[in-house]
Parts: structure tokens; sequence; C-alpha cells
């Protein structure tokens, strides 16, 4: 199977470079109801999408906070054990951000830098992914060789 990977529960978006949840892991693997999202006033599929897409920035601004942007794009789009870090990260930040608001819209300082659940960030920062041995927080040099974009199909 070749990465960056798309199925039922996440999407890669190769315009952002970003995995994104899909409204199926919403509701199969965190049972929140998407119903809950029907205002009848708002197109709820364009509600939801900007909620998942907002979750993948807050999940990888938090990483690229850390490294090398081009070395930990291209991790997170072809490493399988990232991809699954990345998941579960945004699964409990979703969760966080259905529970108590999205604090990255927040006014008060004290609130944005809260912003990240303590669940998740705590799953990035100390999940080793298989294939270097590090966190996706790592801050050391990697030593690998990272196509672009482009002819590295990300």
């Amino acid at each position: 199977m070749g990465y960056p990977y798309t199925d039922g529960n996440m999407v890669y978006d190769y315009k952002k470079h970003r995995y994104i949840l899909t409204t199926d892991y919403l509701q199969n693997v965190l049972s929140v109801d998407v119903n809950r999202f029907k205002t009848g006033t708002v197109n709820e599929q364009s509600a939801i999408n900007v909620l998942l897409d907002n979750i993948s920035l807050q999940v990888y601004t938090y990483v690229y906070a850390h490294n090398n942007i081009r070395v930990l794009r291209y991790i997170m789009a072809k490493m399988p054990s990232a991809r699954d870090i990345l998941m579960e990260a945004m699964g409990q930040q979703a969760l966080y951000v259905l529970s108590n608001g999205d604090f990255t819209k927040a006014a008060e300082e004290s609130k944005r830098r809260n912003y990240l659940d303590i669940v998740a960030k705590s799953i990035i920062d100390n999940t080793e992914l298989c294939e270097t041995g590090a966190t996706l927080t790592y801050i050391g040099r990697y030593n690998i060789c990272v196509q672009n974009l482009e002819e590295g199909g990300y």
C-alpha cells in the first residue's frame, strides 16, 4: 500500500499536504452524533468539513513547531506509524474541541495557549514512530533525504 494513504477514517489532502479525519471516523470510532451539525441554515457537511480541517491544522501546527517542516511533512505523509499517531491525536483533539470549543479562536491568550488537548499532545509527544525511533516532536537532526512534493507524491 502506498502512502499517503486515504481510507474511510482519514483522507490526505494533496493541496494542503495534511491528513484530515472523515465524518465516518467521527461517527464510527468516536461515536460523535454528526446530526448535531444539522441546523437547517448552514450546509451541515461544509460545517463538519471545516471543523475537521481545523482539527487537522491544529495538530499539524503543533508538530511543525518542533522541527523542519519539510522533513516533518514528508514523515507524516509517507510513514504508516505517523499516520496512526496523527489519526489518534486528531481524534482526541476533535473530542476536545467538540466538548470545550475551539480555543484557537479565543480572545484570552491563556485560553489560546491551551488549544491542544492534553491527551492529543501526549500521543504526539510520547509515541515513537516505528520508522524513525523518534516522536513527531523530536527536536534533533534528521539524516534523511526528502523528495520534493511532486516527486514524492505527497
